[in-house]
């Protein structure tokens, strides 16, 4: 902390830390997770929303909406399906610095436009950037192209 202009007031801290450690020092492990968010009907912590709207069918079905879409907003939300992967990579590695657990950092691909030398590069990419961990790398399936609103 030499550069700081707080140097003084945090050298105390620096040095009680030194001395005595610190309890429950996992303070930065964002939550949730994807699964955990669809269950209390929220986002991931911080990656974007998969979609605006779609139908998730598990054990039953589910229409997900984005939080607080609406039509003033709409346009705003970006979808994960449509983003570049080294833009996501990019965001995910700077946060990074600064979480001390790991984030479940997932990978949304379609097969139809990532080939497997450009998955090949998202991994080192992601690697030489400082990312700890991948936590799911999802394959998005062919959808029928239409009216999402029609789909029934």
């Amino acid at each position: 902390m030499v550069n700081s202009a707080y140097s003084a007031e945090w050298s105390e801290v620096f040095d009680a830390l030194e001395k005595n450690g610190i309890r429950f020092g996992y303070l930065f492990g964002p939550a949730p997770n994807t699964s955990t968010a669809g269950l209390v009907g929220t986002t991931a912590a911080l990656l974007p929303i998969y979609k605006k709207y779609f139908v998730e069918t598990n054990l039953t079905t589910s229409i997900r909406v984005a939080p607080k879409l609406s039509a003033e907003n709409f346009w705003l939300y970006k979808e994960y399906t449509n983003m570049d992967m080294n833009d996501v990579i990019d965001m995910i590695s700077v946060i990074y610095k600064w979480i001390d657990q790991s984030i479940s950092f997932e990978w949304m691909i379609d097969p139809a436009r990532v080939s497997p030398a450009e998955l090949y590069s998202y991994y080192f990419k992601a690697w030489r950037q400082g990312v700890k961990t991948v936590y799911y790398v999802r394959s998005l399936s062919a959808e029928v192209e239409g009216c999402v609103s029609c789909s029934g």
